[in-house]
């Protein structure tokens, strides 16, 4: 492979990293308004809000999708500086093993929740073209690369390793987690149900909003595939999306909003107030 062979792969590689970074944006967006949806969101087995507000959406408390724009940008550093200096070519193979590992474990997490997030896949793939490109870039070397080459590159690396190690730093600082237990047994002896699915992000944002509290609010489970679905409540309120907040006065309904909603929101419905 001649210089100019090798600098189009690696022009390549940079590319793919920043399709990489725009996409994982996206999804970090995506992660935290779920309620929003997106245009990748087509039933409840393809849907990236579903899977990017799941347990498997975040690492030790940390966004993956915050985790893909690291890669991504570490990436496109790794395949831009190669061009010019071919030991970092060294740390662009071992960065994109990195990248299909963590593939490989969220194709796995996909499997389990019986969801494909279309945006993720893009990631995933162009994840295992980069281990490829690199492998192919490694092998056409005519000579090794020497140690003494490595240790120069000793320094950039602990800085790129402490960066990474930021997040899950910054998001592992211990917070009092605020108690809405008060609030949401009111909503409940209001009368307000909330009619949910386990495959659906707005839901499972919804439940992020309560914490600990959401056991206590009125829901009724409207996901066939669920163990716990209520065909019956489901069906005899009409649900056609979720979440559906229905303020129910025995057993006539007043109200009904759907999709997320606020504690100011939720509250105007209701007599309940919200201890700041």
């Amino acid at each position: 492979m001649d210089k100019n062979q090798r600098k189009k792969l690696l022009l390549i590689i940079a590319i793919l990293g920043i399709v990489a970074l725009m996409t994982s944006v996206y999804l970090l967006k995506n992660h935290y308004y779920p309620d929003l949806g997106s245009f990748c969101d087509f039933d409840e087995s393809i849907s990236c809000s579903y899977v990017n507000s799941s347990s498997f959406s975040e690492i030790l408390n940390v966004p993956a999708a915050l985790l893909g724009i690291f890669w991504s940008c570490f990436l496109t550093f790794f395949a831009i500086k190669s061009i010019k200096k071919r030991t970092y070519l060294v740390p662009l193979f071992l960065w994109s093993l990195f990248g299909v590992l963590s593939s490989i474990f969220f194709i796995i997490a996909e499997f389990i929740l019986k969801a494909i997030c279309p945006l993720c896949t893009v990631v995933h793939i162009i994840s295992f073209i980069v281990i490829i490109l690199s492998i192919l870039l490694l092998n056409s070397q005519k000579t090794n690369i020497r140690i003494l080459d490595l240790k120069q590159l000793k320094t950039i690396l602990t800085i790129i390793i402490i960066i990474n190690l930021l997040p899950f730093l910054f998001f592992n600082t211990v917070q009092a987690e605020q108690n809405y237990d008060d609030f949401a047994q009111c909503l409940t002896d209001s009368g307000l149900v909330i009619y949910s699915s386990s495959q659906c992000g707005a839901c499972a944002y919804q439940e992020e909003l309560f914490g600990e509290s959401f056991g206590l609010i009125n829901l009724v489970e409207c996901n066939p595939s669920a163990e716990d679905y209520n065909q019956e409540l489901c069906d005899a309120r009409f649900i056609s999306a979720t979440p559906t907040w229905i303020l129910e006065i025995e057993g006539e309904e007043f109200e009904r909003e759907i999709g997320y909603q606020n504690f100011e929101q939720l509250s105007s419905w209701t007599s309940c107030v919200l201890n700041s």
